[in-house]
């Protein structure tokens, strides 16, 4: 999952679509292989909402990537945290925002009801195959990639998509995750299994869907727990249970287990820099506003100034 931040918002774009658009269509070749990453997805009865089964913790992997980038970038100086100088780098600046993207899609996800499946933090694998989730549920089988495009202009037109007039490969890197999913999920089980592939973008500024892709659902983030509770009933409750436990045993999904502990110290060092983030950009607010008050008295001070002299 990535977060894409460039310079000053550009125009919005003149066509638009609500928030959300979808287009589903049957894959017509399995893309072949299997997913690999850094984070095993055991299945296991969590502490979730309604009790449902659950694999993964959220954002693990985009977690662990954004702080190997932030590792390579010094410490602020006192000067620096005093006048709000952020944190990040140019490097970790995208995993960052890449990071609290998947956590909001797993907020959204965790809305769902007790009868779906969670699979969190799938790593992709070499090629770019882009899962960060997998749900599971009554209305099928889904793999959800997440786009962080807080802020930004979001433009599709079938397999194309464009990012404040940045071409990324969103859809392209959907269909190769779904593919390996349906290759994986039918090796498991012995049976075809379709699986539909979803781009969740968090928070675009605009979304206009000129096209609808062929075989990826469009979704704002906010509508996706919404959206995936309102399909259709394909899996009872047998082939779901059936279909979790091949996904989250299925050990070709992973190449490395994940230490629970190194998960869990990643998570508090993240929310360490969130808070950093958060601290350093209240502080230019204040310099900005501090600044704005010395011009404001300035000017006013020298118009009484002008007044007493006249």
């Amino acid at each position: 999952m990535r977060g894409w931040r460039w310079g000053p918002r550009r125009g919005k774009l003149k066509q638009r679509c609500p928030w959300w658009a979808a287009g589903i269509g049957r894959r017509q070749v399995a893309e072949q292989g299997a997913m690999s990453g850094s984070d095993a997805l055991n299945s296991r009865r969590g502490d979730q909402q309604g009790g449902r089964p659950a694999g993964g913790t959220p954002a693990a992997s985009a977690i662990e990537e954004f702080l190997r980038a932030q590792d390579a970038v010094p410490a602020r100086s006192r000067w620096a945290r005093f006048v709000g100088h952020s944190p990040l780098s140019e490097a970790s600046r995208p995993r960052f925002w890449g990071a609290l993207g998947e956590l909001e899609v797993a907020r959204a996800l965790d809305e769902l009801g007790a009868e779906w499946t969670l699979l969190y933090s799938v790593p992709e694998s070499a090629d770019g195959a882009g899962v960060d989730h997998v749900a599971i549920g009554p209305g099928g089988v889904f793999t959800i990639m997440t786009e962080n495009t807080s802020g930004q202009s979001v433009w599709i037109s079938g397999r194309t998509a464009i990012v404040s007039g940045h071409r990324q490969p969103f859809v392209r890197d959907v269909e190769l995750g779904m593919g390996r999913a349906e290759a994986l999920l039918s090796a498991a089980t012995g049976s075809e299994v379709e699986v539909v592939g979803i781009l969740a973008l968090v928070d675009p500024e605009t979304l206009a869907v000129r096209e609808l892709p062929r075989d990826v659902v469009v979704l704002h983030s906010a509508r996706l727990s919404r959206w995936l509770s309102r399909r259709p009933t394909v899996l009872d409750a047998d082939s779901i249970q059936a279909m979790a436990q091949a996904a989250a045993g299925e050990r070709h999904w992973r190449q490395h287990p994940p230490v629970i502990g190194e998960v869990a110290e990643q998570r508090v060092r993240f929310e360490t820099l969130r808070r950093d983030v958060v601290r350093a950009r209240l502080v230019r607010q204040l310099w900005l506003l501090t600044a704005a008050l010395l011009v404001t008295g300035a000017i006013v001070a020298v118009g009484f100034a002008q007044l007493a002299a006249g």
